[in-house]
């Protein structure tokens, strides 16, 4: 739920009446980033209380890998987003060779 709440925050997806800027959740995104992997790594170095360490574990590196996937998506479409207010007029295509 964290993550639905922090990426709808980032990326805003639904209208809203004030915008924070590109840079600011750009900037707010990487301490994110940050904190997620140091929080990842605590809890593999010194798993919570009543968790078996090998859980904790491989909790820890779920949180770390997966996170990062997720990560590279969520950037990938804020500069997407970011991209097309700078050039509106250009329309990104692909084309096939």
């Amino acid at each position: 739920m964290a993550g639905y709440v922090f990426t709808i925050a980032v990326l805003y997806i639904d209208p809203i009446r004030y915008r924070y800027s590109y840079t600011y959740r750009t900037v707010v995104f990487i301490i994110a980033l940050a904190g997620h992997g140091i929080l990842s790594k605590y809890i593999y170095a010194f798993p919570p209380e009543g968790i078996p360490k090998y859980h904790a574990e491989i909790g820890a590196q779920v949180m770390y890998y997966g996170g990062d996937i997720i990560d590279i998506v969520l950037i990938t479409i804020l500069f997407y987003h970011w991209y097309q207010t700078t050039n509106p007029d250009k329309k990104v295509t692909f084309q096939s060779t």
